[in-house]
């Protein structure tokens, strides 16, 4: 289990050193058109179910869906993701048993588009934008799409989660914190009682998940353990570390068993999907040879065994992976 180490954890808790994991095989590519867009690995992780009781057997075509940065699936199966094309910015949406929208959602603020949630009940996407001044925007699921301003004032945004609680918690590897905004952006809270990284040495707080305990978990851009955050009201009141140090843990998901599934991501090396069975267990690679970034399980009319990971690398498209288990329903 994590050591508990309290508030006063150093900047640098994202530059310990980085140990081996283990190369074992766990499971399958779940087949489709994406078949050949990657070696078939283990199939070790979940698709959540998320708000539903029922999931289906769709596994849509992903030639649509290359050089993903962020992805997001809603409770209906659609899967949404990023579509930056070097000078605009764009969401795509692919329906469970349709074609892609490659231009679903204009982003007028502009790229790059980090992180991607669906909160079902409000029926809104969320996701970050911009680059000089980068803002948390929103748009409907239903009707005409439209993004929409709901916060400004971040630095440099890496991830974002819809949390239990109905607020939305980005990271900002730009100041090292991780901040909730309420639905609407009225609100603004920091979470973190100090920074995690120091951004001169290129170390933040990247991918993020909550666990089936309501912690949040926060994944390191740089070399670190990865970061179990306690909350009261929203605010950390209690911090430990547990699981591998990685380049980059850019991803996070959970599955229903509390495995939790890491996406590594890398500019120049090949990296993996790593699993962890438990915060004591040893990291166990699903996936391999990818420059890994965001997940997603299937839900609604797609398999719920399905994980969906993201490799924004020029040509790369979004891999299905068949999993063992179910994921932990999202908020």
């Amino acid at each position: 289990m994590a050591a508990a180490i309290g508030l006063a954890m150093s900047a640098l808790a994202c530059t310990a050193a980085n140990p081996a994991y283990r190369h074992e095989g766990r499971g399958h590519d779940a087949g489709g058109d994406d078949a050949d867009s990657g070696p078939a690995f283990k199939g070790g992780d979940a698709a959540a179910s998320g708000n539903i009781t029922t999931c289906g057997t769709a596994t849509p075509a992903l030639d649509a869906l290359v050089a993903v940065d962020s992805l997001a699936i809603d409770r209906r199966g659609n899967i949404y993701f990023s579509n930056d094309d070097g000078s605009h910015a764009f969401i795509g949406k692919l329906t469970p048993r349709g074609a892609a929208d490659k231009h679903w959602l204009a982003i007028p603020l502009g790229l790059p588009t980090r992180g991607m949630a669906i909160d079902d009940g409000r029926g809104v996407i969320y996701f970050t934008a911009g680059t000089a001044a980068p803002e948390l925007q929103a748009a409907d699921l239903d009707g005409t799409p439209q993004a929409r301003t709901v916060a400004r004032g971040l630095v440099d945004p890496n991830d974002l989660v819809v949390g239990f609680d109905g607020n939305v918690y980005v990271s900002d590897q730009g100041d090292g914190q991780v901040y909730s905004f309420s639905p609407d952006g009225r609100k603004r809270t920091k979470v973190t009682g100090s920074a995690i990284g120091l951004r001169s040495d290129g170390t933040g707080p990247a991918g993020l998940a909550f666990a089936r305990d309501g912690t949040l978990v926060v994944g390191c851009k740089g070399t670190g353990p990865l970061i179990r955050l306690s909350l009261g009201a929203g605010i950390e009141i209690g911090r430990g570390s547990f699981g591998p140090s990685n380049d980059w843990s850019n991803g996070l998901v959970y599955d229903e068993h509390g495995g939790l599934d890491l996406a590594l991501f890398d500019q120049t090396a090949l990296r993996d999907v790593l699993l962890l069975d438990s915060d004591a267990a040893p990291p166990v690679p699903f996936v391999t040879e990818g420059h890994f970034s965001a997940m997603a399980f299937g839900r609604g009319e797609l398999d719920c065994k399905d994980l969906y990971i993201s490799d924004p690398t020029p040509g790369a498209l979004v891999r299905r992976m068949h999993a063992d288990h179910a994921g932990l329903p999202v908020p």
